[in-house]
């Protein structure tokens, strides 16, 4: 009888793990990436590197295209005129204004916006649009940026990243020497 009680004991607890299963949190998918910006919010990514890129601040489109992302950008902000190749692309609207309906339209993979865009964070977020608040303000921000963009999923990207890290200290050191 003990050996009855012990088996449906063992079945019970194997079919509530089954069931608490279906509605415990679904596992990442695969090649999806999720990343916490600037304002401490956690942006879910479908893909692991974004190929639909659009910018709402000319400080996010440098960045992008320091990293050589600019043939991912789609769109960017009417101000956004660094580099020069900057110019040639698409534009959605002002700094103060960007055009909500126009970026969904497009259907980034992507948006990256300042911490002065929170109506525009707000819509698009609504509207299922993933959006990252990058604005940094010292060097080491710019690192994190950096690290924020590339999502360093590769060796290669890694390496750019402490490259650049080391760059800066190496840069500060010699300010502070001086």
């Amino acid at each position: 009888m003990n050996r009855l009680y012990t088996l449906f004991f063992i079945g019970c607890l194997s079919l509530g793990g089954l069931v608490f299963s279906f509605w415990s949190e679904p596992a990442q998918p695969t090649g999806s990436r999720t990343l916490v910006d600037f304002a401490g919010r956690t942006v879910h990514l479908k893909s692991e590197q974004p190929k639909r890129i659009i910018s709402l601040s000319p400080s996010n489109t440098e960045i992008l295209y320091a990293l050589e992302l600019g043939d991912r950008l789609m769109a960017v902000s009417e101000y956004s005129d660094y580099p020069p190749e900057a110019k040639q692309k698409p534009r959605i609207g002002g700094f103060q204004s960007p055009d909500i309906e126009q970026i969904i339209s497009l259907h980034p993979d992507i948006v990256f916006a300042g911490s002065l865009h929170t109506r525009a964070v707000a819509a698009l977020t609504a509207a299922g649009v993933p959006v990252a608040v990058v604005e940094p303000k010292t060097m080491q921000e710019v690192l994190d940026a950096v690290k924020l963009v590339f999502g360093c999923p590769t060796t290669e990207t890694a390496g750019f990243s402490r490259g650049l890290g080391r760059a800066v200290h190496d840069h500060r050191r010699q300010i502070l020497l001086k």
